[in-house]
Order: C-alpha cells, then sequence, then structure tokens
C-alpha cells in the first residue's frame, strides 16, 4: 500500500553512527520538549558534531530558516494548525537545500498523500517503534541524495564552462538520431538556435546530396580508433529573409557512439568543425601557386625567345 512505500520497513537493528565531511545542520520544529530532546540525542550520537536548533512555533520557523544552510528541517505536524496557509513552500524558498521532513501520529494514506503534496519531501510515523533509527536513515538517505546533487550540478557546471570554451560546435544525438543537445555555437554556425534542433533529426542540417555518406559518421555508433575522425561533410545553414534559398558550408565531424554500463546505444555525441573559410584559403593558396608556376613558365619561355 501507500504508506507501506512512505515509510521504510524496521528491521530491528540500531544504525550505527557514519561519518560526515562536513557538520550536519538541523532544523526541529517542535513544541513537545521531550520529543526535541530525544530527537536531538539521536541525531548527535548518529552524526558526531551535528549542529541541532529548536524552536517550538512556525513563525520562529520562518525566522530561522534562512540562518543557515539546514541539511535537514523536521517538522511536526501538530503545529501545522497554528496558520491556515502551507508552509513549506515558504520553507523551501527560504531553505532550498533542505530536505523537509514532517513527523505525524496518523499513519493513514491520505495524510501521507496530503503531507506530500503540500511540499514535504518525507513522511514519518512518530509513534513507531523504530521512528528514531527511521529517521536517522532517512536523514542519512537525504544527505547522500544532497551529495550526489551537489556533484551533480558541479560536473554539469564543468561540462557547461568547457562547451563554452570548445571552437567547435559540440552535439548529442540520441538513439533516433534526432538532437538532445547542441552547444550555442551552432547559431553563428547554421543560424539555427539550440531550441529550433532540439528533437529534430541530424538530417535536418545536411545536404540531401550529401545525406548517405554522412549517414553512419554523423550518428556514430562506434567508438575508439574506429570511430569518425574529422570526416568532412557539407551542411545547409538555415534559410533567412535575405537568403531565402539554402546556403551551403563546409565542415568536418568527429563524432563516437555512447552506450550504458550495459553496453546499451544510447546515442551519439560528436563536434562540428567550420572549415569552409579554411578551405576558401587552400582554394586561394592552390589558385595563387597556378598561377606562380604559370608566370615561372611563361618567364622560362621569355628567356628562351631572347636567347634564340
Amino acid at each position: 500500500d501507500l504508506w507501506g512505500r512512505l515509510l521504510p520497513r524496521n528491521t530491528g537493528n540500531r544504525a550505527m553512527p557514519q561519518p560526515q565531511s562536513e557538520p550536519v545542520a538541523i532544523l526541529l520544529i517542535n513544541e513537545i520538549a521531550e520529543e526535541i530532546k530525544l530527537t536531538t540525542l539521536s541525531f548527535r550520537g548518529f552524526f558526531p558534531n551535528c549542529r541541532v536548533e529548536a524552536v517550538y512555533s512556525l513563525e520562529e520557523a520562518l525566522q530561522w530558516a534562512n540562518r543557515t544552510s539546514w541539511h535537514l528541517i523536521l517538522l511536526d505536524d501538530r503545529l501545522l494548525a497554528q496558520r491556515a496557509a502551507s508552509i513549506f513552500p515558504e520553507l523551501k524558498q527560504l531553505a532550498p537545500s533542505a530536505t523537509i521532513v514532517l513527523q505525524t501520529e496518523r499513519s493513514d494514506s491520505t495524510t501521507a498523500v496530503n503531507a506530500l503534496q503540500a511540499g514535504a519531501d518525507f513522511l514519518l510515523y512518530k509513534k513507531s517503534p523504530a521512528f528514531l533509527t527511521e529517521l536517522m536513515l532517512y536523514t542519512k538517505n537525504a544527505l547522500e541524495t544532497q551529495a550526489l546533487r551537489r556533484a551533480f550540478e558541479l560536473t554539469q557546471a564543468r561540462h557547461d564552462r568547457l562547451i563554452d570554451t570548445l571552437a567547435d560546435v559540440f552535439y548529442e544525438l540520441d538513439a533516433a538520431g534526432q538532437f538532445r543537445y547542441l552547444s550555442p555555437l551552432i547559431a553563428p554556425l547554421l543560424g539555427y538556435t539550440q531550441d529550433e534542433l532540439i528533437g529534430a533529426p541530424y538530417s535536418t542540417i545536411v545536404s540531401p546530396d550529401h545525406l548517405d555518406r554522412v549517414r553512419h559518421c554523423f550518428n556514430d555508433r562506434r567508438t575508439g580508433p574506429r570511430a569518425s575522425h574529422r570526416i568532412e561533410v557539407t551542411l545547409l545553414r538555415k534559410s533567412t529573409a535575405n537568403e531565402p534559398a539554402p546556403t551551403h558550408m563546409r565542415a568536418e565531424i568527429s563524432a563516437k557512439g555512447l552506450y550504458d554500463a550495459q553496453r546499451r546505444y544510447l546515442g551519439t555525441v560528436g563536434l562540428l568543425r567550420d572549415i569552409s573559410e579554411l578551405r576558401r584559403q587552400e582554394e586561394t593558396i592552390h589558385h595563387l601557386e597556378q598561377k606562380l608556376l604559370e608566370s615561372d613558365r611563361l618567364l622560362a619561355l621569355a628567356r628562351r625567345v631572347s636567347t634564340l
């Protein structure tokens, strides 16, 4: 049932303290001094050097919510009757990084659903014999989840900074060959915004007469040395009012397949490099070399004529 999924089963074993990389900050919102005392002792025994603060009303809770970066806020549902409006949105706004746990004396599914819909992250039945153990385990799980979220956000920020430093366009396709991501440089390169191409097939930006050539490199499934590397293709720029007919540009593709831990194909990641200016320079150099050769030939001919 719903309540059984919301609450962990009693394991019968007392949870052992776990080392923490940073002091845990916990805010207790409760008007019962004995419950505050037992909960505080449990937290300090489970999380050494943790900071536990207690307030006795919802108004005090709102005053304390933004005083520090709380990891957990434990709210007793008896206090919810102190105000008509739900307090959860305000708590989340003031303490966005905190996990909010509601402790209640009611164990019916309606209470659980209403609490979660109101904004609580977890709900615990405080009359359970294993309430304190369950609370410690929930807190430990919440801290691990927060650490994973921070690590993901840091990785995402590094990824975004790396993408911003690239001179090439980074793209990712799903298994069906549709764009999942493109770096912002796609706009100056082809005239499309990121939103215009997300969800569109890669063939949208490929010249039709080159589609067969790029079919196995744009969405390459290979990895390692066999993956596509600097394959030259012709891409289509977006039509505009000034240029209603599609214009072509030369680019190089480097791509490889993306797989999960079970080796299931997820899509393709790759880089697009604009080489149109490079090719124009090469053509100009080639043209100048030909003119120079012609000039040398004419000069040699003139010398022969002069000698004669």
